[in-house]
């Protein structure tokens, strides 16, 4: 595999192409784009500058934005310029052994929007729209000073954040951020949100747009677009370092300390950031997660162009996080003649250490020919140690089924990948064949030692069913290689062909063995081999994808039509003596229409279908190591099941009033989904095989609404969803279904004047109904209601006060679990040195009374669980900013 690495990254770095000419004066080519839409630019004058030129010596751009000019080698540069167009100036870089200048691609930037866009008239716009693009201007979202990103994009109309950092714009997943183009570490939407400074930003670009080469390979069948955030940098912000540096300590030894370092220029950019604390990433803004962590991360991540028509990308970021935690969880079955309820209490301590790298070249061999070539490295440790107890309760038997258990566990993971993009430009610009490859190599260390003791109880007596003492070792290694292809052709201006086929081939190998932990005479331990429970597995998976299809563009009509043949192949073999063989293959048509009513107006309807391949492991009957009151049945039977989505939404976006409103409907349906038919012996041991069932679907409902008043100081937003889910299991030989009706809808108030003062306040409320089909007798029904309120208010002398109050009730819960939760915040803080530094003094949960509680539907129980959650603390903090 090393040696394969080195030979393609060999060939595919030193793929060049050279030529020469035997004239005397310099040829300057290029070609020139839209930044916002990647579509060539017809129509853009390139002028000499310096030199022995004149005023003659002008080229124009043609349709496919290609452009040639004669030259002496005495020029300065050239200046490229269209109507609506900010001019672009660009240095002379030849040298004097030089013939040809190829700029490359150029791409330039309007200054306003033509006739078949939107935009707000006035001094300053607010956004504009255009069929691909929604562009939103920062300056008119007013933010409090030393806002991150993160603040600015909650008050995009139309863009929510969401609480694990993951960014939708009216309710459709924006997959990555860039930055003018180019990735912030690998397009990690979290770092980008909390490391990035609001004052930087100077347009808010949401683009709809093809999914790179390398993007599409990996989800063929699934639709071949994506949104991505795009930001712009404010002209001058470049060429600066912009950043902060902050440190804080509390009581308990409550702590937080970080540094952000942020450069962009116009061919480079650069960001240094690191953190360490133990109050759980919080802030004064929202409630802490699950259990007590403490955080350390670092990262890097640089980007330059200078390298002559080629672009450099590299990042890395190191995290490493502990967490304390602890849980009490009630669960109730849905059944007769299995268990009928489990109480269980939990302790546990886990360390995860992870270590990512990237290096991206991104070459232009000349004006045809491009080649990408990425390295990735990933580095992952978990340390676990967990103890448990739990009591089930047989209540047809009148029998108690207790468990004790500590497992201590360290696994380790690593992987390596290549992946090279290779893209073709067709004569005359009329479209383009790619191929990427990718090689994928992921060893991996899984260690765990435990301890367990499993006891039967009866009206006439107890009796052992396990007790044990084991280490159990677990080496795995994973290799991959895929391969993508594509060609996309323009048949006419608005009729673009797409072909597209791609293979993959993994293999796994797994040696899962198991001993038992003795004394000695000497107190040591020793190591004894039980064979009856040991095993080796190893598999190949094969995967091959082909699409066909027209993307169709004609007046306010966008159609994308493909059809698709999808097929997966595995092989498993267990113990290296049987081998059990999977395949299954589809056909399915995927189709997306668009209806632009205007720019801002579009109606969609989209349908599309994958298969989710079944885990080697299912096909194979192995024993559970680690949990003797488990049984798995492997099914050779088993078939990947084929999942097919239907959608239709809607969005309306007026730039001038800044008014949002979207919906939609989603129906899902699987066939041949993957279920457990479990089954319990008298012992209480729960038996399980996966088997393929009909009867699982989705449909939801989901709107949202947004709107200014009061020259656009206050905004109100309203959203909600509404939905139901089927899904089938079987219990005891018997086949039920469980049906789960979940209603939402939340409203949420912002008034801003100025800098002076903010506020903001939400109500919600979630409403779950879930009734099981094996016993009518049980329907669960349970409410969550939600109030918060938060303000700032910036006063004389630079001092700031602010505070978030939020109350959470429940009801419908188990016993116990229909306790109020409220959480109340608060600061004060005081800039100091001309604004350049701050001290703030916080605190956190001032109530005592913040916890976590949460329910689970499952397909044959429901489930309370209340986790460990930080608790009141005071922090005071200096943060100090380069701007």
């Amino acid at each position: 595999m090393r040696t394969i690495f080195l030979l393609a990254t060999t060939l595919l770095f030193y793929s060049t192409s050279a030529f020469t000419q035997n004239e005397v004066k310099l040829t300057i080519i290029g070609q020139v784009y839209d930044s916002v839409s990647r579509q060539p630019l017809t129509g853009v004058q390139v002028m000499l500058l310096g030199g022995n030129t004149q005023s003659s010596d002008i080229a124009t751009t043609n349709k496919l934005g290609f452009f040639s000019i004669k030259a002496s080698k005495s020029i300065a540069g050239i200046l490229l310029f269209k109507d609506n167009y900010r001019n672009t100036r660009l240095k002379a870089t030849y040298t004097q052994k030089d013939t040809i200048w190829n700029i490359g691609n150029v791409y330039m930037s309007k200054l306003i929007i033509n006739l078949d866009e939107v935009q707000v008239s006035g001094q300053v716009i607010k956004a504009k729209v255009t069929r691909d693009t929604t562009e939103f201007n920062a300056a008119r979202f007013q933010t409090q000073d030393n806002a991150m990103l993160k603040d600015l994009l909650t008050k995009i109309p139309g863009l929510t954040v969401m609480p694990d950092g993951t960014l939708k714009y009216n309710d459709e997943a924006i997959s990555r951020i860039t930055i003018e183009g180019q990735e912030y570490f690998g397009g990690n939407t979290s770092l980008a949100l909390k490391n990035l400074n609001a004052d930087l930003i100077d347009k808010i670009q949401i683009v709809r747009r093809d999914k790179d080469g390398s993007q599409q390979g990996d989800d063929l069948t699934k639709g071949t677009q994506e949104k991505v955030l795009n930001l712009t940098i404010k002209a001058d912000k470049k060429n600066k370092i912009i950043g902060q540096v902050s440190i804080g300590i509390g009581n308990d030894s409550k702590y937080t300390s970080g540094f952000t370092f942020n450069r962009f220029g116009n061919s480079d950019q650069m960001s240094l950031i690191g953190s360490r604390n133990n109050i759980n990433n919080i802030n004064e803004n929202r409630s802490s997660s699950n259990g007590i962590t403490t955080t350390t991360d670092i990262g890097f991540n640089f980007s330059t162009k200078k390298i002559r028509k080629s672009r450099l990308t590299a990042s890395a970021y190191f995290q490493q996080t502990q967490t304390e935690n602890s849980s009490i969880i009630d669960r109730q079955y849905i059944n007769s003649t299995s268990p009928t309820s489990m109480n269980q209490q939990t302790s546990s301590n886990q360390s995860n250490t992870n270590f990512k790298a990237d290096v991206k070249f991104e070459k232009e061999l000349d004006t045809l020919n491009f080649l990408i070539q990425k390295i990735s490295f990933n580095y992952g440790l978990t340390k676990n140690k967990s103890n448990s107890s739990f009591l089930t309760l047989f209540s047809d038997t009148n029998t108690t089924l207790n468990g004790i258990s500590e497992n201590h566990s360290n696994n380790k993971n690593q992987s390596w990948s290549y992946n090279a993009t290779y893209r073709h430009l067709l004569k005359e610009k009329k479209g383009f064949f790619s191929t990427d490859l990718t090689l994928g190599y992921a060893p991996e260390k899984n260690n765990t030692y435990f301890q367990s003791l499993y006891t039967q109880q009866d009206s006439d007596s107890i009796k052992t069913l396990s007790s044990n003492n084991n280490w159990n070792p677990n080496p795995v290694q994973n290799k991959m290689i895929s391969l993508y292809t594509a060609l996309e052709y323009n048949i006419s201006k608005s009729v673009l062909f797409i072909g597209a086929s791609g293979t993959t081939l993994q293999n796994t190998q797994s040696d899962n063995n198991l001993y038992s932990i003795l004394k000695d005479i000497n107190g040591n331990n020793t190591y004894l081999p039980i064979d009856t429970l040991s095993y080796r597995w190893s598999g190949d998976n094969l995967n091959n994808a082909m699409a066909v299809g027209f993307v169709i563009k004609q007046n306010k009509w966008d159609i994308r039509s493909f059809a698709n043949w999808s097929m997966i192949s595995q092989k498993i073999r267990l113990n290296d003596t049987s081998v059990v063989r999977n395949n299954k293959s589809i056909f399915f048509p995927q189709l997306d229409i668009t209806y632009n009513f205007n720019p801002g107006t579009r109606l969609i309807f989209s349908t599309n279908s994958y298969m989710t391949p079944v885990f080697p492991i299912q096909l194979i009957s192995v024993p559970n190591i680690q949990n003797p009151l488990q049984v798995i049945s492997g099914n050779p039977n088993l078939q990947n099941s084929v999942n097919n989505r239907y959608s239709l939404s809607f969005s309306h976006f007026n730039p001038k009033s800044l008014f949002v409103i979207s919906g939609g409907l989603e129906y899902a349906v699987s066939k041949d989904k993957i279920i457990n038919s479990v089954q319990y012996d008298s012992l209480g041991r729960q038996i399980a095989i996966p088997i393929n069932m009909n009867g699982t679907n989705n449909f939801m409902g989901r709107f949202n609404v947004t709107e200014y008043f009061f020259k656009k100081k206050f905004k109100v937003n309203l959203n909600g969803n509404s939905g139901v889910s089927t899904t089938p299991f079987i219990i005891n030989a018997t086949s039920s279904i469980n049906k789960t009706y979940n209603t939402a809808g939340n409203i949420g108030l912002n008034y801003t004047k100025g800098k002076l003062l903010e506020i903001n306040a939400g109500f919600g409320a979630n409403y779950m109904e879930s009734s099981y089909e094996l016993d009518s007798t049980i329907r669960t029904y349970n409410t969550m209601y939600n109030f918060s309120l938060d303000y700032q208010l910036n006063l004389p002398l630079k001092f700031s006060i602010g505070m978030r109050y939020s109350r959470i009730i429940y009801a419908g819960l188990g016993a116990g679990f229909n306790q109020p939760i409220d959480l109340w915040n608060s600061f004060i803080s005081k800039q100091i040195m001309k604004g350049k530094a701050a001290i703030k003094l916080q605190g956190f949960d001032l109530l005592n009374k913040n916890t976590s509680i949460s329910r689970t539907i499952g397909v044959n129980y429901i489930e309370d669980a209340r986790n460990l959650t930080m608790q009141r603390f005071f922090l005071l903090s200096f943060s100090y900013y380069f701007k």
